[in-house]
């Protein structure tokens, strides 16, 4: 976090220099990674908090299980957005196991 003037234990702005990038730490695996969205089956729609940790092990077992590899194609099909096509294992199960990703352009209706 940045802070202009007196940082406490922030960095102070006028310390950033304009020619780098600012000292920023990078995540750590226990850090939230991001808000995933829920449609709510068991009750009211939420976000649920995913840290960086639990979604890699989360796509990486998944993709394991499936035996993908760097032959798998992977059609995105449902919203990307949520889980199952996100890691289980999903887009980023196929990425991490080589394979490709193709993005359906638009929904098809019958």
């Amino acid at each position: 976090m940045f802070a202009a003037g007196d940082p406490g234990p922030y960095t102070a702005l006028a310390g950033l220099r304009a020619d780098g990038p600012p000292p920023v730490p990078g995540p750590r695996p226990q850090d939230l990674a991001f808000l995933q969205l829920s449609g709510g089956t068991t009750g009211l729609p939420k976000l649920i908090p995913r840290t960086h940790d639990d979604y890699i092990y989360s796509f990486r077992a998944s993709a394991e299980i499936c035996g993908l590899d760097a032959r798998t194609v992977y059609l995105a099909a449902l919203p990307a957005a949520h889980n199952f096509p996100m890691s289980s294992p999903g887009i980023f199960g196929t990425l991490y196991a080589g394979g490709r990703v193709v993005m359906a352009r638009l929904p098809r209706r019958t």
